[in-house]
């Protein structure tokens, strides 16, 4: 006969995801006109005059500023991660 775990061990065993709040008006606009500003940074592949890590180093910088902003405007803190996803929306 085989062993099955109880359901306390099984639910022990999965790890559960802490869900951020949803991203409110205020912080979907600071998205929108903040990236409109660095669109031209982040656009591109690479940006003429600079090698390629400038390039990827100018892009975080920006993304870094895109995301202070949102959290400025907002109730929740976000991550880069969070800001540069929702804005391919």
């Amino acid at each position: 006969m085989a062993v099955t775990p109880t359901s306390a061990s099984v639910d022990n065993c999965k790890a559960r995801k802490s869900w951020s709040r949803n991203f409110s008006e205020a912080e979907k606009a600071a998205i929108y006109v903040n990236y409109n500003v660095y669109k031209h940074i982040l656009g591109k592949k690479h940006i003429s005059g600079t090698k390629n890590a400038n390039t990827r180093k100018m892009q975080n910088e920006a993304w870094q500023k895109i995301t202070n902003e949102v959290n400025a405007a907002g109730r929740a803190l976000r991550t880069v991660d969070e800001v540069k996803g929702k804005s391919q929306y």
